[in-house]
């Protein structure tokens, strides 16, 4: 009796198991321990906690579209840019994660939260003149 009862709940955990893993769509994998952290287009995750998550997460060299939670699973290369990049201005390059803290002549930030920023920012080397966030970026020793 104890076997039959064993029989069915295991029958039952893999119908479930393949259940779910049907629901999965396109580029993407049934995976019962993924990663919380879910990288998009517009967010790379630096930092993740170690929590177990149940879901469809995307195949290797895919990433989600969006943060939506029905976003599709895309190759990181097909990924569009929100700003176009000739916008940029004189000492400035577009990022898809930039910093949210940005160093400027009067202002050296010690200590930023981990947040990325789509957007154009200063070149290596460059500062922004002051805090506007459309102010010219110079090299540090001009300021």
């Amino acid at each position: 009796m104890t076997m039959i009862i064993y029989a069915s709940i295991l029958l039952l955990l893999i119908s479930t198991i393949n259940g779910q893993q049907s629901v999965c769509k396109a580029n993407e994998t049934f995976r019962g321990c993924g990663a919380n952290c879910v990288e998009t287009c517009d967010f790379k995750p630096h930092i993740c906690m170690a929590v177990c998550k149940s879901g469809c997460f995307c195949n290797d060299g895919y990433v989600r579209q969006s943060s939506a939670a029905d976003s599709p699973c895309v190759k990181r290369e097909t990924c569009k840019q929100k700003e176009d990049t000739s916008v940029c201005g004189a000492n400035e390059e577009y990022r898809t994660c930039g910093s949210a803290c940005v160093e400027t002549c009067t202002f050296k930030p010690q200590i930023c939260t981990e947040q990325c920023v789509a957007g154009c920012f200063c070149k290596n080397g460059h500062v922004r003149r002051d805090s506007n966030k459309k102010s010219s970026c110079v090299k540090r020793q001009e300021c």
